[in-house]
């Protein structure tokens, strides 16, 4: 696995509908070679579909974000083909911002709180997957 991941926590539950509710704290090294692993340039590179928006920030359209890269285009010619190119780096920043840094198994790590909100899982603001209710 290019990935290790720990997680801990004290504070989950369950809603009286079955959901669950509360937070993990996440340790997690080797993103440096997970995030390359997600398509996100070449996606940018195609265009951006609404359904792999809705994935990650549900309520953004994809027109606006094509469009944005567009206007960056036309603002300064290959500004927008730079943004494509380093999304990568993109990403992985946001992704430092949401978490601190930490250390797990000798490996340089991020925590993240991992949010259980009546069955949707959040990564800081966004909604990485909804969970059955368990009862």
């Amino acid at each position: 696995m290019d990935a290790e991941r720990r997680a801990a926590g004290e504070q989950l539950g369950l809603t009286p509908s079955g959901n669950v509710e509360g937070e993990l704290q996440v340790l997690a090294t080797g993103l440096d070679k997970v995030i390359p692993k997600l398509g996100i340039e070449q996606a940018l590179e195609q265009g951006v579909s609404q359904s792999a928006i809705d994935r990650v920030a549900p309520g953004v359209r994809a027109k606006d974000v094509n469009n944005i890269l567009g206007a960056l285009d036309r603002a300064i010619p290959g500004l927008g083909r730079v943004v494509r190119q380093n999304a990568n780096a993109g990403v992985a920043a946001g992704i430092d911002a949401l978490g601190q840094a930490a250390v797990l198994e000798g490996k340089p790590a991020r925590a993240f709180p991992l949010r259980f909100v009546d069955g949707a899982v959040m990564l800081g603001p966004f909604k990485v997957a909804q969970m059955k209710p368990l009862f």
